[in-house]
């Protein structure tokens, strides 16, 4: 074999490599994945990753050196983030996107239900278990579908059945209130979703408004979408903020957040108070009402057209 034959077998044997190792490494974890890029994104110090990445793999390997069954598997996680690591819950946590990934739960030793789940998440990943985001109204939690167990962050990892959160939460899919098993691509829409709402209590409105946009394309809650309609309408811009509420109306979304911002966003763009009315009559005929949408009816009928 020639010079030149070696040399090419030698530069496509490493260029195979190369992508067999890329392949691996965007296989081999999606949590992971999604974590780095959010990293980069947020101008995440090196150190800090560096310092999650050593612990979730320092944790997952003593979690498998005792070669325990799943559930065991679970209870040691639940040992190493809340007992080891010892975080604990803070809702009022974070304050920033950043905030939000699981290198600032290692920082802070605290946060709120996202970024104690996302660390769940990339731990279990490491582990090879399978694990999945539940998102609730205002809340989410990890499920180990395998065991039929759930991870409660806002209890350092308290195990609540199905039926309890179908209570504690009052989930009623008639007014939009379900439990949404999320994938990993939902999961970051949900992430970029709860990012958008902080920049927007930050009044950093244009970047909030370019977060609800990602988060759209990957994640199909209402929520986002109002939320981003609200925050155009912070921008002045009232017409795009009905057109967007109007949508979500039109599509079959229900709840007293929607009727209230949307007979609010007609008022704004020169509706009539009748028309006004008759949107909450019809709201209210398919069993969306509250004290504060029968105030604003009756008010509504005392205007003079």
């Amino acid at each position: 074999m020639n010079t030149y034959v070696v040399r090419v077998f030698a530069m496509f044997a490493k260029t195979w490599r190369l992508f067999l190792i890329i392949a691996l490494t965007a296989s081999a974890g999606d949590y992971r994945a999604l974590y780095l890029r959010l990293a980069h994104e947020m101008d995440v110090q090196a150190p800090q990753t560096k310092t999650l990445q050593n612990w979730i793999e320092n944790s997952a390997t003593n979690c498998r050196t005792s070669k325990a069954s799943l559930e065991q598997a679970i209870t040691c996680m639940r040992h190493e983030v809340y007992d080891s690591l010892g975080v604990s819950f803070d809702s009022t946590a974070d304050h920033l996107p950043v905030d939000l990934l699981p290198s600032h739960v290692l920082y802070a030793r605290r946060g709120s239900c996202v970024p104690v789940t996302f660390l769940v998440l990339m731990l279990a990943e490491q582990m090879g278990i399978t694990a999945q985001p539940i998102s609730l109204p205002g809340h989410v939690y990890v499920s180990f579908p395998a065991a039929g167990i759930n991870w409660e962050p806002n209890r350092q990892g308290f195990r609540y059945q199905d039926d309890e959160y179908q209570k504690k939460y009052d989930l009623d899919p008639g007014r939009g209130r379900i439990a949404h098993r999320l994938s990993d691509v939902e999961f970051e829409g949900m992430l970029r979703f709860e990012a958008a709402n902080r920049l927007v209590t930050a009044k950093r409105t244009d970047e909030a408004i370019l977060q609800y946009t990602q988060a759209r394309t990957k994640w199909r809650d209402p929520r986002i979408v109002g939320n981003m309609a609200l925050a155009l309408e912070s921008k002045g811009n009232s017409k795009e903020c009905l057109r967007l509420l109007d949508s979500l109306w039109t599509g079959g979304v229900r709840s007293e957040e929607l009727v209230w911002n949307r007979a609010l966003a007609m008022l704004r763009n020169h509706q009539t108070a009748l028309e006004v009315q008759i949107f909450l009559q019809e709201a209210e005929g398919r069993r969306v009402e509250s004290p504060r949408l029968h105030e604003l009816a009756e008010k509504l009928k005392q205007v003079k057209e």
